[in-house]
Protein backbone atom coordinates (compact mmCIF):
# COMPACT_ATOMS: atom_id res chain seq x y z
CA UNK A 1 0.00 0.00 0.00
CA UNK A 2 1.58 3.37 -0.86
CA UNK A 3 0.83 6.73 0.96
CA UNK A 4 0.55 9.40 -0.90
CA UNK A 5 1.55 12.50 1.39
CA UNK A 6 -0.20 14.89 0.18
CA UNK A 7 -3.47 13.23 1.16
CA UNK A 8 -3.08 12.33 4.81
CA UNK A 9 -5.35 14.24 6.47
CA UNK A 10 -5.93 11.70 9.51
CA UNK A 11 -3.44 10.27 11.81
CA UNK A 12 -3.66 7.98 14.74
CA UNK A 13 -0.78 7.18 16.83
CA UNK A 14 -0.45 5.08 20.50
CA UNK A 15 2.49 4.13 22.43
CA UNK A 16 2.02 1.37 24.80
CA UNK A 17 3.75 2.29 28.03
CA UNK A 18 4.58 -0.07 31.42
CA UNK A 19 1.63 1.17 32.89
CA UNK A 20 -0.58 3.39 30.20
CA UNK A 21 -1.17 3.53 26.35
CA UNK A 22 -1.77 6.76 25.08
CA UNK A 23 -3.10 7.90 21.82
CA UNK A 24 -3.48 10.91 19.95
CA UNK A 25 -5.25 12.40 16.94
CA UNK A 26 -3.15 14.66 14.16
CA UNK A 27 -5.58 16.09 11.77
CA UNK A 28 -4.14 18.58 9.30
CA UNK A 29 -6.23 22.17 9.53
CA UNK A 30 -5.03 24.03 6.69
CA UNK A 31 -1.23 23.73 5.76
CA UNK A 32 -0.41 22.03 8.95
CA UNK A 33 -0.76 19.23 10.92
CA UNK A 34 -2.36 19.42 14.17
CA UNK A 35 -2.94 17.31 17.82
CA UNK A 36 -6.58 18.00 18.21
CA UNK A 37 -7.31 15.25 20.82
CA UNK A 38 -5.69 12.98 23.40
CA UNK A 39 -6.30 9.75 25.18
CA UNK A 40 -5.10 7.22 27.33
CA UNK A 41 -6.14 3.74 28.91
CA UNK A 42 -4.27 1.07 31.00
CA UNK A 43 -1.83 -1.13 29.07
CA UNK A 44 -3.00 -4.58 29.53
CA UNK A 45 0.11 -6.34 29.13
CA UNK A 46 -0.38 -8.22 32.44
CA UNK A 47 -2.59 -10.58 33.55
CA UNK A 48 -5.30 -11.17 33.71
CA UNK A 49 -5.51 -9.61 30.00
CA UNK A 50 -2.61 -10.17 28.86
CA UNK A 51 -2.92 -8.80 25.35
CA UNK A 52 -1.84 -5.20 25.04
CA UNK A 53 -4.35 -4.42 21.98
CA UNK A 54 -7.11 -4.16 24.09
CA UNK A 55 -5.47 -0.91 25.87
CA UNK A 56 -4.41 0.27 22.55
CA UNK A 57 -8.43 -0.10 21.28
CA UNK A 58 -9.48 1.36 24.47
CA UNK A 59 -7.35 4.70 24.09
CA UNK A 60 -7.92 4.75 20.71
CA UNK A 61 -11.78 4.27 21.36
CA UNK A 62 -11.43 7.29 24.01
CA UNK A 63 -9.86 9.68 21.05
CA UNK A 64 -12.70 8.81 19.02
CA UNK A 65 -15.69 9.66 21.61
CA UNK A 66 -13.58 12.24 22.46
CA UNK A 67 -13.16 13.62 18.67
CA UNK A 68 -17.08 12.47 17.48
CA UNK A 69 -15.14 10.12 15.09
CA UNK A 70 -15.16 6.52 14.85
CA UNK A 71 -11.85 5.00 14.77
CA UNK A 72 -12.48 1.18 15.53
CA UNK A 73 -14.69 -1.13 13.96
CA UNK A 74 -17.46 -3.41 15.33
CA UNK A 75 -15.02 -6.48 14.95
CA UNK A 76 -12.20 -4.10 16.81
CA UNK A 77 -9.65 -2.95 13.97
CA UNK A 78 -8.43 0.48 13.30
CA UNK A 79 -10.71 2.39 10.77
CA UNK A 80 -8.33 3.21 7.46
CA UNK A 81 -8.74 5.26 5.78
CA UNK A 82 -9.93 7.97 6.17
CA UNK A 83 -13.61 8.76 4.73
CA UNK A 84 -17.04 10.33 5.47
CA UNK A 85 -15.65 11.42 8.81
CA UNK A 86 -14.51 8.64 10.36
CA UNK A 87 -11.01 6.48 10.50
CA UNK A 88 -7.43 7.67 10.35
CA UNK A 89 -5.22 7.78 6.86
CA UNK A 90 -2.59 6.68 8.78
CA UNK A 91 -1.86 4.20 12.16
CA UNK A 92 1.46 3.94 13.85
CA UNK A 93 2.65 3.06 16.91
CA UNK A 94 5.26 3.02 19.65
CA UNK A 95 6.14 1.52 22.92
CA UNK A 96 7.67 3.63 25.74
CA UNK A 97 7.86 0.52 27.98
CA UNK A 98 10.65 -1.32 29.75
CA UNK A 99 10.74 -4.93 31.22
CA UNK A 100 7.37 -6.51 30.91
CA UNK A 101 6.29 -5.02 27.39
CA UNK A 102 7.98 -7.24 24.72
CA UNK A 103 7.47 -5.94 21.13
CA UNK A 104 8.86 -7.72 17.99
CA UNK A 105 10.44 -5.17 15.80
CA UNK A 106 10.79 -5.31 12.10
CA UNK A 107 12.83 -3.04 9.70
CA UNK A 108 12.97 -2.62 6.46
CA UNK A 109 15.72 -0.25 6.15
CA UNK A 110 19.14 -2.24 6.26
CA UNK A 111 20.94 0.87 8.01
CA UNK A 112 18.33 0.33 10.62
CA UNK A 113 17.75 -3.35 10.94
CA UNK A 114 19.43 -5.25 14.03
CA UNK A 115 20.71 -7.89 11.95
CA UNK A 116 22.71 -5.32 9.74
CA UNK A 117 26.42 -6.49 9.92
CA UNK A 118 27.55 -3.77 7.47
CA UNK A 119 25.32 -1.08 9.19
CA UNK A 120 27.27 1.62 11.39
CA UNK A 121 27.30 0.66 14.58
CA UNK A 122 25.23 3.11 15.76
CA UNK A 123 22.63 1.86 13.75
CA UNK A 124 22.74 -1.57 15.05
CA UNK A 125 20.23 -2.87 17.97
CA UNK A 126 22.25 -3.10 21.05
CA UNK A 127 22.63 -6.89 22.17
CA UNK A 128 20.28 -6.18 25.19
CA UNK A 129 17.89 -3.94 24.65
CA UNK A 130 16.80 -2.06 27.44
CA UNK A 131 16.29 1.46 25.89
CA UNK A 132 13.59 2.97 27.01
CA UNK A 133 12.95 5.19 23.80
CA UNK A 134 10.52 5.28 21.96
CA UNK A 135 10.34 2.37 19.17
CA UNK A 136 8.51 1.65 16.20
CA UNK A 137 6.66 -1.49 16.41
CA UNK A 138 5.25 -3.74 14.14
CA UNK A 139 3.52 -6.58 16.48
CA UNK A 140 3.08 -6.21 19.86
CA UNK A 141 3.23 -9.50 21.32
CA UNK A 142 2.97 -10.72 25.44
CA UNK A 143 5.54 -12.48 27.56
CA UNK A 144 4.15 -16.09 26.83
CA UNK A 145 4.02 -15.88 22.82
CA UNK A 146 6.72 -13.84 22.30
CA UNK A 147 9.62 -16.09 21.32
CA UNK A 148 6.77 -18.21 19.02
CA UNK A 149 6.13 -15.07 17.30
CA UNK A 150 9.21 -14.31 16.76
CA UNK A 151 10.50 -17.72 15.60
CA UNK A 152 7.03 -17.58 13.09
CA UNK A 153 8.67 -14.32 10.93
Amino acid sequence: MTIDPDKVQVILATDCGSTTTKAILIQKVGDEYRQTHRGEAPTTVEAPFEDVTMGVLNAVTEVGELAGRRLVDDNGQILRPARDGEGCDLYISTSSAGGGLQMMVAGVVRKMTAKAPNAPRSARAPSSWTSSAPTTTACPTNKSNASASSART
